[in-house]
Order: C-alpha cells, then structure tokens, then sequence
C-alpha cells in the first residue's frame, strides 16, 4: 500500500510517472515483464482478462487460484518482489454467480 501511495503523491507533483501494466497468462511475457520492471526499478501491474482466467479455467485452464500460484512461483524463480491480487473488480459472471461467485474468484494466496 506504501508504493502506491508513494506513486499517487509521485505523480501529482511531475505527472510524469506511470505504472507499467501488462495482461497476459503466457509465462514468457510475465517473465519479460518481471525483468524489464526490476531492470526498471518500477512497479508492475499483472492481470488476466476473465476469458484468459476464470472459475471454469478460461481458455489458459486456469481458476483464479491456479493464475496466482502461477505468478507467484515465476515470482520467486525470477526473484521479483511479490504483488497483492486485484479480486474486487466484478467480472463477466458475477451477476449470474453473485451468491457464489465471489468465493471462487479469491487467491488463497493472497495476502490481507
């Protein structure tokens, strides 16, 4: 939470800040994405679209639980520090899972 409060006020004094942001579930852009933001020294923003990840799998064969994992062992094997998971945004099947839905879109990983 420090780093992006640390951003926020960052930006509002240059506006010449940003955070690299990248969508994909393939392992060789993640792990890209991890070099060039620790090359960098900058923050960096990993999320699958809800057809890519999904409770069914998507079309990845991956749960939300099973893209955490994921990301967080090629985290570690590149030794990159770690993010906390964006699972409040509403996707394409809460309204037809909103009582079961948001139980299934949670990282057991994630951290509070």
């Amino acid at each position: 939470m420090k780093q992006l409060i640390e951003f926020v006020a960052n930006h509002k004094r240059n506006n010449q800040s940003g955070i690299f942001a990248v969508c994909s579930a393939h392992p060789l852009v993640l792990e890209a994405a991890m070099r060039h933001a620790r090359e960098a020294g900058t923050s960096l923003l990993i999320e699958a679209t809800s057809n890519q990840v999904d409770q069914y799998g998507g079309y990845t064969g991956m749960t939300p639980a099973d893209f955490c994992g994921f990301v967080y062992q090629l985290a570690e094997q590149h030794r990159f520090s770690l993010f906390q998971p964006d699972t409040r945004r509403r996707s394409s099947w809460s309204k037809s899972l909103a009582k079961h839905g948001q139980p299934k879109r949670r990282c057991p990983m994630q951290k509070s």
